[in-house]
């Protein structure tokens, strides 16, 4: 009884949420790997951040097939968050002043360090086998060289994404495994952040918190927003291969899968009443359109037409395609000085507005 209590007031803290980014998936009600509260040990383990320019290596392997240049603009910093139990730090990682090393050790009580843009990592100590959320934000300039904050985060769960590695019979500097940050799981890392945000601003047990969480299937959740990413390739080339053997044109392409685009209010409810079900990941209330159709530029031209979500970047490039939530304000980036804002309900029933791109300012006190 006292549980059903306490996700029913959980449930108040998530209606008067005004917005939100929290999902999980499972069968009804979910739950995931059990986790022993009762360990208490600590552990070292290395996150490794993403390449920045992303996807750059692909790009140009691909360049007889598509515009081979990259788009992506110059990376300033990361911003990095880390969040558990009675934990949420956050820190800057600036790409000035580089030393050339493949990675640092970041300590949770620091503020900043330096990187590189090859690829580096950060060390981190973490109670053993308990949820943790790493998120990482990149802030990139704009042709003006100012400060820009556009892209969504990349992100990474522990231990979910954690994997034991060994090198020759030893541990890689004192690390018993690495946490692999990507673009794909940045979704579910900053819902669970905001699971906890919700958590603490009620004031609810932290021990409760923490077992709430744990009991998320973050995992498999995962593993489905990742499937559904990489089925629209497999899709779009049998429908292409169809439209080329029967020689017609294609009247409902597949979409692409932008996890960005759900309705974050109606997962946070389902969530909080435990009635969560992987129909909540599909994206009924979402369409396609065709940016030739609506931006007045050639097809070698779309790449600089760029998405927060940096993996549909690659199918613009590819198809001239991108992903709309019906009635809901979507922002991409044009020629990294301006922002494309698309509004609609259908491909035929769109509005577009050109902005600035968002400025970044650091809201740390």
């Amino acid at each position: 009884m006292k549980k059903n209590t306490f996700y029913l007031h959980f449930l108040v803290v998530l209606a008067v949420l005004s917005a939100g980014c929290l999902i999980i998936l499972g069968c009804s009600i979910i739950l995931g790997c059990s986790i022993d509260n009762k360990l208490d040990s600590y552990e070292k383990i290395s996150v490794n951040l993403p390449v920045w320019p992303p996807f750059e290596e692909a790009i140009q392997s691909q360049a007889e097939t598509w515009p081979c240049q990259s788009t992506y603009p110059e990376l300033a910093k990361w911003i990095i968050r880390i969040r558990g139990e009675e934990l949420d730090k956050k820190m800057e990682v600036s790409a000035d002043g580089l030393d050339g090393s493949e990675s640092n050790t970041v300590g949770l009580n620091e503020n900043t360090c330096d990187i590189s843009t090859t690829p580096f990592s950060i060390s981190l100590e973490v109670a053993k086998n308990k949820p943790l959320s790493i998120t990482a934000t990149p802030i990139t300039l704009n042709k003006n060289n100012q400060l820009v904050e556009f892209f969504k985060c990349a992100g990474a769960i522990y231990p979910q994404n954690y994997e034991v590695v060994k090198n020759k019979g030893k541990f890689w500097q004192g690390h018993k495994g690495n946490v692999q940050m990507s673009w794909e799981n940045g979704f579910s890392a900053q819902l669970m952040q905001t699971l906890y945000d919700l958590a603490g601003q009620s004031g609810y047990d932290e021990e409760k918190v923490q077992d709430f969480i744990a009991r998320y299937n973050w995992k498999k959740m995962q593993q489905y927003i990742q499937a559904q990413i990489d089925s629209f390739e497999d899709n779009m080339q049998a429908e292409m291969n169809m439209q080329t053997n029967e020689n017609t044109q294609a009247t409902s392409l597949p979409m692409f899968y932008n996890p960005w685009l759900l309705d974050m209010q109606t997962v946070l409810e389902k969530i909080a009443m435990q009635g969560f079900t992987a129909t909540a990941l599909n994206l009924k209330n979402s369409f396609q359109i065709s940016l030739e159709d609506k931006i007045d530029c050639e097809s070698s031209e779309l790449i600089a037409v760029m998405s927060s979500f940096v993996p549909e970047n690659q199918i613009i490039q590819r198809y001239g395609i991108i992903s709309l939530a019906k009635d809901k304000a979507s922002l991409f980036s044009l020629d990294n000085l301006y922002g494309v804002i698309f509004t609609g309900t259908s491909a035929k029933n769109v509005s577009i507005e050109y902005v600035f791109l968002p400025i970044f300012i650091n809201d740390e006190k």
